[in-house]
């Protein structure tokens, strides 16, 4: 379980990407800042974006910071238990490993990809799209 006050937060410009294997990425932090006890919020200075990023068995995960309920950002506040994230506003789980949402079939989170390379934590470079319910 990961408990609220182990969170980190890391502000970042996609300005300030590098090209890894044809892709455009950012350098997020070193892979020992992120443990199975830690949550990392990363804020996007340049896009009005937030995601958060976990490890869980060995594993990075990667999301949108923003409840698709509502819309808020607070899921780095979330609690972790078997291989889930809890919304601390409204009470929404999703799945660790897919971002789907365990109370409504048709909403998920927004997956950010993860790349490791030379002790260091990337993140893909985001695009700027307008999610559908602002359409």
């Amino acid at each position: 379980m990961v408990y609220k006050n182990n969170i980190k937060e890391i502000k970042i410009s996609t300005k300030n990407y590098k090209i890894i294997d044809n892709e455009e990425v950012i350098f997020l932090c070193s892979p020992k800042e992120i443990t199975e006890k830690t949550i990392v919020k990363i804020i996007f200075e340049d896009y009005n974006k937030e995601a958060f990023i976990i490890k869980k068995d060995g594993q990075y995960y990667c999301y949108s910071n923003e409840c698709p309920h509502n819309h808020i950002r607070k899921l780095e506040l979330g609690i972790i238990s078997n291989k889930r994230i809890t919304c601390p506003m409204h009470g929404w789980s999703f799945d660790l490993f897919t971002g789907k949402c365990l109370n409504h079939s048709t909403s998920k989170l927004k997956k950010y990809q993860i790349i490791e390379l030379d002790d260091k934590i990337y993140i893909k470079k985001l695009t700027e799209t307008k999610p559908k319910w602002m359409l």
